[in-house]
């Protein structure tokens, strides 16, 4: 089976945070844990609870954040307000 192109990547990443971004804003509208989040896959959760900031329902939310794909890093900046950080990198300490 071939990898998928980079627009079928693109596609695929667009519709998921399209579906994402639906049940965040149901979430925020109504108040109430949407029941969809039941048959979410465990990186879908973690990128709805850090969007809604209900981080501290993770084991390891910076480390799940880190774990989830460039493009969902980037909607949950951008829903949370912090559009600055959007593309920029952690520097090391060069170790």
């Amino acid at each position: 089976m071939p990898y998928p192109t980079m627009a079928e990547r693109k596609t695929a990443a667009d519709q998921l945070i399209a579906r994402l971004a639906s049940v965040l804003t149901q979430w925020r509208t109504t108040g109430v844990e949407p029941e969809i989040l039941g048959v979410l896959s465990s990186g879908e959760r973690a990128a709805i609870f850090i969007a809604v900031k209900e981080e501290k329902r993770l084991a390891s939310p910076l480390g799940a954040f880190l774990l989830l794909e460039d493009s969902l890093q980037k909607w949950i900046l951008k829903e949370r307000g912090m559009t600055s950080f959007v593309g920029t990198k952690i520097a090391g300490d060069g170790v």
